[in-house]
């Protein structure tokens, strides 16, 4: 159930935003079989989409991280990766993250 959703662009990197009380995804890491195949995609032309908002889709680089640590050590590492599409709570602090380094 996703209780409210936004969009905002920044050079490229789409940031989705929602808060809900439930949400379910798989079981993934960036060191999964799922996740191995990230180049290949990246290759094809498409985009790759992730959500902060869950540490084990992330390998520990998530919100929490992002707000309580540093954004570079989160959202920028996912950045780094290839991810342009986002999942955030913390849709302003990742805008403003992303245009700090002009992404």
């Amino acid at each position: 159930m996703v209780a409210a959703m936004g969009v905002a662009g920044t050079n490229g990197v789409m940031v989705a935003s929602h808060r809900a009380d439930w949400q379910f995804a798989p079981e993934n890491s960036l060191d999964s079989k799922t996740y191995a195949q990230l180049p290949k995609v990246l290759a094809s032309g498409s985009r790759a989409f992730i959500a902060a908002t869950w540490t084990n889709h992330t390998a520990g680089h998530d919100d929490r991280v992002s707000i309580l640590e540093s954004p570079d050590k989160g959202w920028g590492w996912l950045v780094e990766q290839g991810f342009t599409i986002i999942e955030t709570n913390h849709t302003r602090e990742l805008v403003r993250y992303l245009k700090e380094i002009e992404r």
